[in-house]
């Protein structure tokens, strides 16, 4: 906070002077306040892309965007000055929904979606492997080569609750499971067909924590291996909508984003294709996510789900993921 009071102190000397005196102005936050908002409120417009507003403002009070969200009441922000902003608050309204429009219409986006990203708007590819081991009654399935694609969107619109800021996120997988084999059996194994997954989460920012969090449902379609009373095995399929919390923390170091999370699910409808014995279940997958180039992302995750009335105590697994940020 000392820099943000240095850097007050450091522009109120320049708009003293008359070169300087209309290219800033102070904001000092209030509570539950965002740059953002802030920005939005003045009339600065667009907001988010290279070079825009919210991207210039940090670069003028050199903060990242990870301090960004840590911003409190009291924090005094350098903003830049809109030009004619003495003229009446109509033409400005005016003037700058007509420049959002021609810098909309001039912005082109590359990648596999062109211009179908909106601008509020993340899109993410995203390439897992993971390895699962269930324990059943009397052995252990395990399965070393499951695939999965998917999609994940990160919406960047930042709505407003109160104090609460929250953005919504969601994304789909499908996954190959291919074959498993168990434990002291060479003999036996079993392959399961692919797997369906589609999630979404309201991603909530609170002034007093310094983490995100938020509700999160997610359904699923997948193959599952059971055994019977006669200690044989046999698979299953099941559609499960999950529903529970999630948590997330931002890192930023060396202009490298860092994330790390904990969901917590439980099976909140069951429904067996093949009209198998019904089951309840919960889950817990532990997360974490690294940059490591400009729209590249790496990630770990650890998951485990406890099954009750059933013949499979639990399955646990672990997997890895890449991700390529779609422009």
């Amino acid at each position: 906070m000392k820099k943000g009071f240095f850097l007050a102190c450091l522009a109120g000397s320049i708009t003293g002077s008359s070169t300087y005196a209309q290219d800033y102005q102070i904001h000092v936050l209030q509570e539950g306040e965002t740059l953002s908002e802030v920005l939005l409120s003045k009339g600065y417009r667009p907001l988010y892309g290279a070079g825009q507003w919210v991207e210039k403002t940090l670069e003028m009070n050199h903060l990242t965007s990870a301090q960004d969200k840590e911003l409190r009441k009291g924090f005094p922000v350098i903003l830049p000055a809109l030009k004619g902003e003495n003229e009446p608050k109509e033409k400005i309204v005016e003037k700058t929904i007509f420049q959002e429009k021609v810098v909309y219409q001039q912005k082109k986006r590359g990648g596999l979606l062109a211009g179908l990203i909106s601008e509020h708007q993340n899109v993410y590819l995203n390439f897992g492997h993971s390895q699962l081991e269930a324990a059943l009654p009397s052995t252990t399935f395990s399965q070393q080569e499951r695939f999965s694609l998917g999609v994940d969107i990160e919406g960047k619109n930042r709505h407003r609750i109160g104090k609460l800021i929250y953005d919504i996120n969601s994304g789909f997988r499908i996954g190959a499971q291919g074959t498993g084999s168990f434990e002291n059996d060479e003999t036996r194994s079993a392959a399961l067909d692919p797997s369906v997954n589609l999630y979404t989460e309201m991603q909530i920012n609170s002034p007093k924590l310094n983490f995100d969090f938020g509700p999160r449902l997610s359904f699923e379609e997948r193959s599952r291996v059971t055994e019977t009373s006669a200690q044989d095995f046999e698979t299953r399929r099941d559609r499960i909508v999950w529903a529970g919390l999630m948590t997330k923390k931002n890192f930023e170091y060396w202009g490298s984003k860092l994330s790390a999370g904990i969901d917590v699910q439980t099976s909140f409808l069951q429904s067996s294709l093949a009209e198998d014995v019904d089951f309840s279940a919960t889950q817990m997958t532990a997360h974490t996510q690294v940059q490591i180039a400009e729209e590249y992302y790496m990630g770990l995750a650890f998951n485990q789900v406890q099954y009750n009335d059933i013949s499979l105590e639990n399955e646990q697994s672990v997997s890895f993921n890449f991700k390529y940020e779609i422009k």
